[in-house]
């Protein structure tokens, strides 16, 4: 980008109140800054501002994934969710000014502390779990949950970000849908979608795939990481990685200050169910006993 356009497009910002900071984050064709939105009486938010860079997409990711993200971004409310407070399209340029989390990604934070305790990580998947429930009953499937998407804020909570390969699974934007269990035919992928390490065993072998089903099992490679500070399956090989995952080929850390009890055990390894029509729906989760203990 030239000076020229760098000064217009701030002048163009700053006359709408937003001020762009310091880079936060870098992507493939965007990038991540601290930002700050001052209104008419002098009022101070912090923000982030996610730019895209349009001219560097390619046509799927402009005409088709970004429209999808900007219409959920900005249309869901709920306190686990990031949300996007206003878009702003200067040509080339998309400026998406969200929430500021201060504590960074979940993936960061674990590399920092090391594994989560048992009623730490059962206090924020309880979060997850509630946040991915809310998202799943508006007919929305996120399709990239991983750590480095789940961002804490200033209250130590947890808030799902990145939605840009979230998919609606109905025809109806914001048209509510029945229980999980009786969605798993409703709506089929074919995209793979996210990162290797989180992809469900269906999603990388490249079948038509419920999303819904495989956002469980990606909360399953989150909550693995969070116990064990490491993903459950090491592998970059595709055939290799599936057979790991069908064989449930993956180890718990035994080097934890505190042995894993069986009951998180339980909740890891049905969410890690290769078999996508037995693997557990978000309903049956909610209801295990790990998580309605304190």
């Amino acid at each position: 980008m030239s000076i020229a356009d760098r000064v217009s497009y701030r002048r163009a910002l700053l006359q709408r109140g937003f001020h762009i900071g310091a880079k936060i984050g870098q992507g493939t064709f965007s990038s991540v800054r601290l930002a700050k939105h001052i209104n008419r009486r002098g009022k101070v938010t912090l923000l982030a501002c996610k730019i895209i860079k349009l001219d560097q997409c390619n046509d799927e990711l402009r005409e088709k994934f970004l429209p999808r993200e900007l219409e959920i971004i900005t249309s869901l409310q709920h306190p686990h969710l990031l949300h996007a407070s206003r878009v702003v399209q200067l040509d080339q340029r998309v400026f998406i000014f969200m929430q500021y989390a201060s504590g960074g990604d979940l993936l960061q934070y674990i590399k920092q502390h090391g594994p989560l305790k048992e009623s730490a990580a059962k206090r924020w998947f309880q979060q997850l779990l509630i946040a991915i429930c809310f998202l799943h009953s508006k007919g929305i499937a996120h399709r990239d949950l991983k750590c480095e998407n789940i961002l804490i804020n200033g209250r130590h909570e947890l808030l799902v970000g990145d939605f840009g390969f979230a998919k609606r699974c109905c025809d109806t934007p914001g048209q509510p849908m029945a229980t999980d269990e009786d969605q798993r035919h409703h709506s089929w992928s074919e995209t793979f979608c996210g990162s290797l390490a989180y992809a469900a065993p269906e999603v990388i072998m490249s079948q038509p795939y419920d999303p819904m089903v495989a956002d469980i099992w990606s909360l399953g490679v989150v909550l693995f990481v969070m116990l064990n500070s490491a993903t459950p399956f090491g592998e970059d090989n595709l055939a290799r990685l599936v057979r790991l995952q069908t064989d449930r080929m993956y180890v718990y850390n035994d080097h934890l200050a505190k042995p894993l009890t069986t009951e998180a055990r339980m909740v890891i390894d049905l969410m890690l169910e290769p078999y996508p029509q037995q693997r557990i729906t978000l309903s049956q989760l909610r209801k295990m006993y790990w998580l309605l203990t304190k």
